[in-house]
């Protein structure tokens, strides 16, 4: 598992995350697309650990690639979300607080997705209901307020 934590944590620091929370910077538009280009498959890996470090560490990297890839970020945040459960993300303080801004981010910013494409808004429902069964009360809001969506 250390092993594998440390890939995640080179993937996030390699990929200018870190730098754009320090608004110190980072990738530009065209270096991002490569990197999230020539990572894909190692965060596709990462995004099956259900161990809540390497899936926070991934999400903030992954949110560094929503304007370059909207529609396959979300899927893989789904999918990290999803195999996070398991190992107790779903109950950390600072991941509701990223996955309230992911969501918030894609409803302000990629609304089309989800009224366009099936499995964002099956991933959409998903990722949801994983927090609120949780109990989180922002993750409840957040669902009741979906019908926006669609106006």
């Amino acid at each position: 598992m250390g092993l594998i934590d440390s890939i995640g944590n080179q993937i996030y620091f390699a990929s200018g995350a870190f730098d754009e929370k320090q608004n110190k910077g980072g990738l530009t538009t065209g270096q991002k697309r490569r990197f999230y280009k020539e990572s894909e498959k190692i965060m596709h890996e990462l995004s099956e650990v259900d161990y809540p470090g390497i899936t926070h560490h991934l999400l903030e990297t992954l949110e560094t690639f929503v304007p370059v890839e909207p529609k396959e970020v979300f899927l893989k945040i789904g999918k990290a979300i999803r195999a996070g459960k398991s190992g107790g993300y779903a109950g950390e303080q600072l991941a509701i607080q990223l996955m309230v801004g992911l969501v918030e981010e894609y409803l302000a910013e990629y609304r089309e997705l989800f009224q366009q494409n099936d499995d964002c808004r099956r991933t959409l429902m998903e990722i949801l209901d994983v927090f609120v069964q949780q109990g989180w009360p922002q993750a409840r809001k957040l669902t009741y307020g979906l019908e926006d969506i669609f106006r």
